[in-house]
């Protein structure tokens, strides 16, 4: 572990993942099983895709998440190996105490692996529904703009629920996700306003490199360097012109 490794696995428990873990029931417990998956890379990718099929008006502003949602993995993962703070150690739940059908799940969401800061569910959470909030026509900007903090916030209290992120590294994950957000949409929207998906997709590439460096040569680092030019190039040829 680095020094700034022990230093944040020294000082960011605060005791709230330690007092989740003695007052919640087995059924709450499940419940949080559930509730992560609003921060899964899985079920936000699905989110995006059913925005972008059913709001053809803002198609370019919903495929702009898209590359904006695979930089934020970049981001937070380099942010991860670099700092190599540990998850809590603290043994949530247990699973004997977790209905029946919730087990499978609760087991899968407890057995985060990795490094823990900063969240990469309340990252990824952040710059997609605060994202979405920017850019749908639905409801009042005030109304979306609540639902997306309702969203995150739901997410951050699962990842401590389930034992699984510090209260600083969720806290750590939202102006990460905010950060994601200005690099990968925003300033792309800016600048190159009609190449703007184009250009996203291509700033991914520089963070897909920092992450292989700093996860000395992870596999999932290629992976998203090649996500990231798959769709560059499908976004240049079926893209909306």
């Amino acid at each position: 572990m680095r020094p700034s490794g022990l230093l944040l696995a020294t000082g960011r428990s605060v005791g709230a993942v330690e007092f989740l873990a003695r007052v919640l029931p087995g059924w709450a417990a499940g419940l949080m099983a559930v509730l992560t998956q609003l921060g899964d890379f899985w079920f936000l990718t699905v989110l995006l895709g059913l925005c972008y099929w059913r709001f053809p008006a803002q198609r370019v502003d919903v495929a702009g998440l898209f590359p904006t949602a695979l930089g934020g993995l970049g981001l937070y993962r380099t942010l991860k190996h670099t700092i190599e703070a540990p998850r809590p150690a603290t043994v949530p739940v247990d699973p004997s105490e977790v209905p029946g059908l919730l087990r499978p799940l609760y087991e899968n969401a407890i057995a985060a692996g990795g490094f823990g800061f900063p969240s990469g569910h309340a990252t990824t959470s952040t710059l997609l529904y605060v994202g979405l909030a920017v850019v749908l026509p639905v409801g009042t900007r005030r109304q979306r703009f609540a639902g997306a903090g309702v969203l995150i916030g739901t997410v951050c209290f699962s990842r401590l629920a389930l034992g699984v992120h510090n209260l600083v590294d969720v806290l750590a994950g939202v102006p990460t996700g905010l950060l994601a957000l200005a690099l990968f949409f925003w300033l792309p929207a800016r600048y190159a306003p009609d190449r703007r998906v184009t250009v996203g997709f291509a700033a991914v590439l520089p963070f897909a490199v920092l992450y292989y460096l700093a996860s000395a040569g992870a596999q999932t680092a290629l992976e998203l360097g090649a996500l990231a030019l798959v769709g560059l190039v499908v976004w240049e040829k079926f893209g909306p012109n």
